[in-house]
């Protein structure tokens, strides 16, 4: 069980990160401002709670209407 759970999350990290590099090509290339919705989306996933997902879901929604994303980020939040 414990096995599925952390494949399920490592299948969803992995998604997330190709997508910035199929657009990318490289972490080294992706934006500042990018790179802290990458985070906050790995966090998202990652998180333990309810409670911290719906934190993690609000600071994504309030930095991405503060800046223009790249196609990638708006995939990744949209």
């Amino acid at each position: 069980m414990i096995y599925t759970i952390i494949k399920y999350y490592h299948h969803k990290l992995k998604n997330v990160t190709q997508k910035y590099l199929d657009e990318f090509a490289s972490i080294e290339n992706i934006p500042l401002h990018e790179i802290e919705l990458y985070e906050l989306a790995d966090d998202l996933i990652l998180a333990e709670s309810i409670i911290e997902s719906t934190q993690h879901y609000q600071m994504i929604m309030k930095m991405a209407s503060d800046m223009d994303l790249s196609k990638t980020s708006g995939k990744v939040i949209y």
